[in-house]
């Protein structure tokens, strides 16, 4: 069934990856072993495996080549399809690094779709890159996420807000410790002061030394642009801190003219590492505040408050870009 659509894509290589490799499974699918062993383009994971640590290995490493292709939400209206490089990649590991601990060994938890530029890279390329273990969830029920949370006990959780409220008010959480939790990090939708206020107050009365994280992102940036780091004297509707190689600045969405710090203007990014995208004075349409003003913990990068509105008409519910025309 799937030959017709490979038949029409520029797809070199096809990577099927067993759920395990157990010989009753793999006889189970022999008659897909048999098109792998018959057609090049197909290849299964192990015997992808066998290039790590291997000097075949660099021939499948192209720094600025397409690695994703992650479709928006549609800042504009329509969704469109952001390229994403292998260095792109690599280069958000990098830049959360400033702000986040990722440690080696502990676990991810992976309910945010790893086809989202939140999941894809905050979640699953930065836990793999950091020697994480990631539990998957092959079939997510939102209702769950408690139970979830309290049978796995990951480290490193990185949630959609209404997640979080989900966690913080269930009884079943209420009956249990977090102290496993090292990472905590809410993302993909605003949260306003007086919820981050509440899950830190129920993360801190269930054992957890963290505090929730938050911070703003598009998929066009690979997911995250700014993140409050651990150490932030925390500020209430701080979005946190500009990530390394990434230039912001307010304008007047009307005259585009750069506003002086402090203002309320229309943030517009400018981000030097995305050679597969590159995004220069990229309008975001959101209004928001940037300072300068140093951070407690020493850094010196620009500060950005949580957006208060949009330069133009549309509207966020529940996650969900509605513009009026489209009611």
């Amino acid at each position: 069934k799937i030959e017709p659509v490979i038949n029409k894509l520029n797809v070199e290589n096809i990577v099927i990856a067993p759920f395990t490799m157990d010989n009753q499974y793999l006889e189970s699918i022999s008659d897909i072993i048999d098109l792998v062993n018959s057609n090049k383009k197909y290849v299964m994971l192990q015997e992808m495996q066998k290039y790590n640590n291997n000097e075949k290995s660099k021939d499948l490493y192209e720094p600025n080549s397409v690695a994703t292709i992650v479709y928006t939400s549609g800042t504009t209206g329509f969704s469109k399809g952001a390229m994403l490089s292998n260095e792109a990649y690599n280069c958000m590991y990098n830049q959360l690094k400033y702000v986040t601990d990722y440690r080696r060994g502990e676990t991810f938890l992976g309910a945010i779709p790893f086809f989202s530029a939140y999941g894809s890279f905050c979640g699953m390329h930065n836990s793999l890159c950091s020697g994480q273990k990631i539990l998957l969830v092959p079939k997510f029920v939102p209702t769950d996420i408690d139970k979830l949370m309290v049978e796995t006990k990951p480290n490193v959780a990185f949630l959609v807000p209404g997640y979080w409220k989900a966690i913080a008010n269930s009884e079943l959480s209420k009956k249990n410790d977090f102290s496993n939790l090292t990472l905590a990090i809410a993302g993909g939708d605003k949260m306003d002061p007086t919820s981050i206020e509440e899950i830190n107050e129920f993360l801190t009365a269930h054992g957890c030394k963290h505090k929730l994280r938050v911070g703003y992102g598009a998929s066009e940036f690979g997911g995250a642009v700014t993140v409050v780091p651990e150490d932030e004297d925390y500020i209430a509707g701080s979005a946190g801190l500009i990530l390394p190689s990434c230039v912001a600045m307010v304008i007047d969405p009307d005259t585009g003219e750069v506003l002086p710090e402090g203002s309320v203007g229309e943030l517009v990014f400018s981000c030097i590492t995305k050679k597969a995208f590159p995004l220069l004075r990229y309008r975001t349409r959101d209004l928001c505040i940037l300072t300068r003003e140093k951070c407690s913990c020493g850094r010196t990068h620009v500060r950005m408050k949580k957006p208060t509105g949009r330069s133009d008409d549309m509207m966020v519910i529940k996650g969900v870009n509605v513009w009026p025309s489209q009611i």
